[in-house]
């Protein structure tokens, strides 16, 4: 799905300008990866405001980036010796 949405983005805004397919894909390699660097939150934000997940989608979305918080911001300070 997010490669979807990325490209989704990224087609619009770069197919005036195609002339040659290689420069094509390293330009829309260099925007995914840069897409990809950005926090799990923002992306699904970006995802929701697109209106791309399902309600599914977006509730697993969602409860995977809180457990994600959780261990990365609590779980070791919680179980710290």
């Amino acid at each position: 799905m997010f490669t979807h949405l990325t490209f989704l983005d990224f087609f619009p805004k770069n197919v005036k300008n195609f002339k040659d397919s290689e420069k094509w894909a390293s330009d829309f390699d260099a925007y995914e990866e840069k897409e990809l660097g950005k926090t799990m939150g923002r992306l699904l934000q970006r995802m929701k405001d697109e209106g791309q997940p399902t309600i599914g989608v977006s509730t697993l979305l969602s409860t995977t980036l809180e457990k994600r918080n959780w261990l990365a911001h609590s779980y070791f300070s919680h179980h710290a010796v």
